[in-house]
């Protein structure tokens, strides 16, 4: 038998609740979530993608996989590199278009989008390797893999060599780029380093969500407090009775 005080506290727990699924803040909570998932999909992309190319970036390791004495041959170090190549450059796609979507969904006419879009045009829209990268996705999707070469170049300490390069001339020859992307293109070295081309990238990635989440968190400050007080409050209350409430 519950006791009027267990009643009282169950009857506040099942109103603040509807209150919460009702408050401005879930829905902030649920686009922040979505957009800090889709950043992860891409960083997780990222760093399996660098860590490979560091990996064969080492100089001893080169040695062995070119005489042979690797574990992995080159054939399947080539292999993985490629997936993990392909699925980065799918990852950056989707990053773009969900972030964008949810701007020009919810905050068209608002001083947040303002910022955002500043942002873009100056971390992105006029940066050739973004995009580069940006159409690099459509390469792979519905024309053929980039052409990779390996190269291991060993001569004095300082200019020793090994990495994995991107082939310029296949890439300008077998697609339609855009103007910005083939100036990206005209500007590279005949072979020019992968490594340093995703560094580069995610260097701008992580400088613009930085300010990106703190700008949109800020935005919406008083609706995410409003949320959060509201679970607090909830699991407070649930805490005193000694028992869940469905």
């Amino acid at each position: 038998m519950l006791t009027e005080n267990q009643q009282l506290k169950i009857q506040k727990i099942r109103s603040l609740r509807k209150k919460r699924q009702e408050c401005i803040g879930k829905l902030v909570s649920k686009r922040i979530n979505n957009l800090e998932v889709v950043l992860n999909i891409y960083r997780g992309n990222f760093e399996i993608l660098e860590e490979l190319l560091q990996k064969v970036k080492n100089i001893d390791y080169a040695k062995k996989l070119f005489s042979g004495k690797s574990k992995q041959s080159r054939k399947e170090i080539y292999f993985e590199l490629v997936r993990l190549f392909h699925n980065y450059s799918f990852s950056i796609s989707t990053l773009i278009s969900i972030t964008r979507n949810i701007m020009r969904k919810n905050y068209q006419d608002t001083n947040l989008f303002d910022f955002y879009d500043s942002k873009v045009d100056t971390i992105f829209k006029n940066n050739d390797t973004a995009k580069f990268l940006k159409e690099l996705r459509n390469y792979f999707a519905h024309n053929q893999i980039p052409d990779l070469y390996q190269r291991l170049k060993l001569s004095t300490e300082k200019s020793n060599y090994s990495g994995f390069l991107l082939m310029r001339e296949p890439l300008l020859n077998t697609f339609d780029w855009s103007v910005q992307a083939r100036e990206f293109l005209n500007n590279c070295e005949e072979k020019f380093d992968l490594l340093d081309l995703i560094n580069e990238y995610d260097a701008n990635v992580h400088t613009f969500y930085n300010s990106f989440f703190e700008k949109l968190k800020t935005h919406h400050n008083k609706d995410l407090k409003e949320y959060e007080n509201l679970k607090d409050e909830i699991k407070k209350l649930n805490s005193e009775l000694d028992f869940m409430v469905l």
